[in-house]
């Protein structure tokens, strides 16, 4: 479809799309650029992964799946969540530095995240709920 003209595009889309309570097509783009309207809505598409947590940093927690680094999760962690981390992790510590204290991979949590870089890093991953 990308060959196509972008009003034969849009005609197709109109053609099966309806408007519902959460959906409907708010403008149509022809190449002009123009300012954003407060009466767009953003909605951000989240994925969700579980990783496990091996390492405590003063900035966040390192996240890993399949074995490997993932990337840190600094957000959205409340602090009755990280006090039930740091109750577990005492007992779990396998080395600790300057700057980290590393732990054994056995607490999972489930993160959102925006998507995946292109280097298999999360994309601004934010905690959501530890994984029993």
């Amino acid at each position: 479809m990308r060959s196509l003209p972008l009003t034969e595009r849009v005609a197709i889309l109109d053609s099966f799309m309806t408007k519902t309570e959460h959906f409907r097509r708010v403008m149509q783009i022809d190449g002009r650029i123009g300012r954003r309207s407060d009466k767009w809505l953003k909605m951000i598409n989240y994925t969700y992964a579980e990783v496990k947590i091996t390492r405590d940093t003063d900035f966040g927690w390192l996240a890993q799946q399949n074995g490997r680094p993932v990337g840190v999760i600094e957000l959205a962690v409340s602090a009755n969540h990280r006090k039930a981390f740091y109750r577990i992790a005492q007992n779990i510590v396998t080395g600790e530095d300057k700057n980290f204290v590393y732990v054994k991979p056995l607490i999972t949590a489930r993160i959102r995240m925006r998507n995946w870089h292109k280097s298999e890093m999360m994309r601004t991953p934010e905690f959501v709920q530890f994984v029993v």
